[in-house]
C-alpha cells in the first residue's frame, strides 16, 4: 500500500526545516506538496515522482505511514586505551652483572698495573695494555645495551621494570599518543608518520617463555626515526592487535624484523 502525505506547515514543520527536494526532479518539497516516503531509505518523493518509479524504489515497494521526525545523533568520543604494558627508549634487557663486575675491576686494577707493564714489558706494550682495558670497558657498555638476535639468549634477556611509555591511538585527534611516566603525552599525527614498523620475537628463555620482546619503530616525515622496546605477555598480544586494527589502512604498517 502506498502511503502520501500532504505536508502542511502545522503538523509538519520539522520535515519543513529539512529543506528536502524529490530525488527525480530535485524541485524542493513545500508545504501543500502531496509526498511519499520510501520505507527503506526515507527519501521523499513527490507522489507522481513516485508513480513515474512504478511505485518503487530500493528494490521494494513499501512506504512509510508516518514521517520519521529527524533526531539529532550525538557520537561519544571512545576514550584512549593505553597498553598495559610499558615501552622503552633502549631495549629492556638487564645489565649482564658479570661483566659489569669485571669491567669496573679493570678499570680499578688497570692504573696499578700501568707502571709495572711498563717497566717489565716497554712502555709501548703498556700503552696499548690502557687502550686495550678502556675498549673492553666500552665494549661491555655497548654489548648491555645492545638490541640482541636471538640465538643465543642469555639471563640479559630478561625485561626490567624501567618501562616508562605508554602507547595509545587517538582516534580524535587522529595520531599515535605516546604517554610519559609525569602523564605528559605527546601526540604524533598519522599524517606525519611515513612508516610504522614492529617485530616480536619470543624470549626463548626457560623462566620467560610466555614473554615476548616487542621492538616498534617509526620513521616520521621521511627523516626522524623514534625506536621503542617493550617486553609483554603472550596473554596481551590481543591488545596488541587490537592496536594495530585501529591504525588508518593508508598508513604503512610492516611486521619485519629489524
Amino acid at each position: 500500500m502506498t502511503y502520501t502525505h500532504t505536508i502542511s506547515s502545522e503538523t509538519h514543520q520539522d520535515f519543513l526545516n529539512q529543506d528536502r527536494t524529490d530525488p527525480i526532479t530535485g524541485e524542493k518539497i513545500e508545504e501543500g506538496h502531496t509526498i511519499v516516503i520510501c520505507a527503506a531509505c526515507k527519501s521523499a518523493f513527490f507522489i507522481e515522482s513516485w508513480q513515474y518509479l512504478n511505485e518503487s524504489h530500493c528494490e521494494q515497494f513499501d512506504t512509510l505511514k508516518e514521517i520519521p521526525i529527524s533526531k539529532n545523533l550525538f557520537l561519544e568520543a571512545k576514550p584512549m586505551e593505553f597498553l598495559n604494558f610499558g615501552f622503552a627508549y633502549r631495549p629492556m634487557y638487564v645489565p649482564d652483572s658479570g661483566l659489569k663486575v669485571l669491567g669496573f675491576l679493570m678499570l680499578v686494577v688497570s692504573p696499578i698495573l700501568f707502571p709495572i707493564v711498563g717497566i717489565a714489558l716497554g712502555w709501548a706494550i703498556a700503552i696499548l695494555f690502557f687502550l686495550s682495558v678502556i675498549g673492553f670497558i666500552g665494549w661491555i657498555e655497548w654489548h648491555n645495551g645492545k638490541p640482541l638476535k636471538l640465538k643465543n639468549p642469555t639471563r640479559k634477556q630478561i625485561e626490567n621494570t624501567k618501562s616508562h611509555l605508554n602507547i595509545a591511538v587517538n582516534l580524535k585527534k587522529q595520531g599515535i599518543v605516546i604517554k610519559e611516566k609525569d602523564n605528559k603525552e605527546k601526540l604524533i599525527l598519522f599524517e606525519n608518520i611515513n612508516e610504522l614498523k614492529y617485530f616480536i620475537n619470543y624470549h626463548p628463555t626457560q623462566d620467560l617463555s610466555s614473554k615476548l620482546f616487542c621492538q616498534l619503530k617509526l620513521r616520521i616525515d621521511g627523516y626522524t626515526v623514534i625506536t621503542y622496546y617493550a617486553t609483554i605477555h603472550k596473554e596481551t598480544i590481543p591488545e596488541w592487535s587490537k592496536f594495530i586494527s585501529q591504525l588508518p589502512y593508508n598508513l604503512r604498517v610492516i611486521n619485519t624484523d629489524f
